[in-house]
């Protein structure tokens, strides 16, 4: 999940922890991790609240 008053900060925030969190999980590099995220990762808008803009990245459990 990735917070931050700009939607293009946002969504990088969420790629980077998402490609942490599949690099650590499945024990491949994080260029393999973001080769995944791209092909098979979700962006979603989580809120646009307050001037803060939330987005989220999802993946299906069974890739991870």
């Amino acid at each position: 999940m990735g917070m931050h008053p700009d939607l293009d900060v946002s969504v990088e925030i969420a790629l980077r922890r998402m490609i942490t969190l599949v690099s650590n999980r499945v024990g491949i590099s994080r260029a393999e991790a973001y080769m995944l995220c791209a092909l098979a990762g979700d962006l979603r808008i989580t809120q646009t609240v307050n001037r803060e803009k939330g987005v989220h990245m999802m993946i299906r459990k069974a890739l991870v």
